[in-house]
């Protein structure tokens, strides 16, 4: 039952995202696409609840501090509910509302190693397919409507995967590998600044955490070899000039800056205690379709501001930013200096490196990427698993094949 559960759940998140995509490529129709979302939101919600069964219990000063945050996103569920200008279709369509305070519950994800190989399997799965699409349909990556939304459901939790090659065979490194440069070079070709720092940064953390070990995977033995190579070759081949003056031309260009100021401005009303989940800025936009295909609907108020802690200081103020913090940071630090094994401290790393995504855009939401976040600060605070050797580790995951 918990294998057929964490199948459901992460097919069900994939399901809600590619939905919505194929709905908006038009090779599903509108009512289609509605029925599928709601049997994929229903999915999610049992099995999320099912999944739920580790109350960390053991950690005292993550459970209180833990309840003051959860306390407080109450607090500012029931202000977005209660607002006269609430939009019910808004509120739980759009992956960043209502969501984004369901999603930190995964931090009572079950924390027994079995759900957390069953997990590393789904991952996989997900990587393969990427894959397949990337064979199959490769004009796919060179969309921007469609490639970000593939990339974040199918090839993202191999970063995960990869921070914890140690534990499983040249195969699944190499795939998980093979998959995050797919990505990685689909989202330069994109320019999609923040995504690149994001799948760069878990490849390169995925590298050094995996310097040390003696058994190290064939692809990190190749690592450097395969990046000197592949940067000449981008640097000397005349035909990546065009994508190249594409990439500087994004790298400085600030879209932005205008949209801050005008957050900023209006920012006494909401600082210290936010204006609830459905907390709204002023900030008037003509209906436009922007050179890269983004469309932009006609709006006056806008709920999202495209940067993680400013969308926390919008909803809460700057006491829901310090609540946020207060859980994940201290889990971060734990995971990456405190725990005996590799698993702990990729947990740890993969927390870190999502607050500092949360300065570029890292939005709190209903995503594969999240859902990963907080399950890994609840390992982190799980003495039980911190204070495993890797050797303990691996005899347990050879136990259920997850090397194989």
């Amino acid at each position: 039952m918990k294998k057929l559960a964490i199948k459901l759940l992460l097919t069900s998140i994939a399901l809600i995202t590619i939905s919505d995509l194929l709905r908006d490529i038009n090779v599903i129709s509108i009512m289609v696409g509605r029925i599928t979302w709601v049997l994929s939101i229903i999915t999610f919600v049992f099995t999320f609840i099912y999944l739920l069964s580790d109350a960390c219990e053991k950690n005292k000063a993550f459970r209180i501090i833990f309840w003051l945050f959860l306390s407080y996103s109450i607090i500012l569920i029931i202000r977005g509910f209660s607002s006269p200008t609430i939009d019910l279709t808004s509120t739980f369509r759009e992956s960043h509302v209502f969501w984004s305070y369901i999603i930190p519950l995964a931090v009572f994800f079950d924390k027994r190693l079995f759900s957390i190989i069953l997990l590393f399997r789904i991952i996989y799965i997900f990587g393969i397919i990427f894959l397949v699409i990337a064979i199959v349909y490769p004009q796919a990556l060179f969309d921007l409507l469609i490639s970000p939304r593939i990339i974040s459901v199918f090839a993202i939790g191999c970063g995960f995967l990869l921070m914890n090659a140690r534990y499983f065979n040249n195969r699944r490194a190499i795939i998980a590998f093979i998959v995050l440069i797919i990505a990685l070079l689909s989202y330069i070709y994109l320019a999609r600044r923040s995504a690149t720092f994001t799948v760069g940064s878990l490849i390169m953390a995925s590298y050094f955490l995996n310097f040390g070990d003696k058994s190290k995977k064939l692809i990190f033995k190749l690592f450097p070899i395969i990046f000197l190579v592949a940067g000449t070759f981008f640097y000397l081949n005349s035909s990546s000039s065009a994508l190249k003056k594409r990439m500087n031309e994004r790298l400085f260009e600030d879209t932005r800056t205008e949209l801050y100021d005008a957050f900023f401005l209006q920012s006494d009303e909401f600082f210290f205690f936010g204006k609830g989940m459905n907390g709204t800025y002023y900030y008037p936009m003509e209906e436009s379709v922007q050179e890269d295909g983004v469309v932009f609907n006609d709006v006056v108020y806008r709920n999202v501001i495209e940067n993680g802690y400013l969308q926390l200081l919008l909803t809460g103020g700057v006491i829901n930013i310090v609540l946020f913090l207060s859980v994940l940071l201290p889990g971060a630090i734990i995971g990456i200096f405190k725990s005996k094994n590799q698993f702990t401290k990729s947990c740890g790393i993969i927390v870190f490196l999502w607050l500092i995504d949360m300065f570029f855009y890292g939005m709190p939401g209903l995503s594969v990427h999240y859902l990963i976040v907080w399950i890994s600060v609840g390992v982190c605070y799980t003495p039980d698993i911190i204070k495993k050797s890797d050797r303990q580790l691996i005899q347990e995951f050879d136990e259920y094949k997850i090397g194989s």
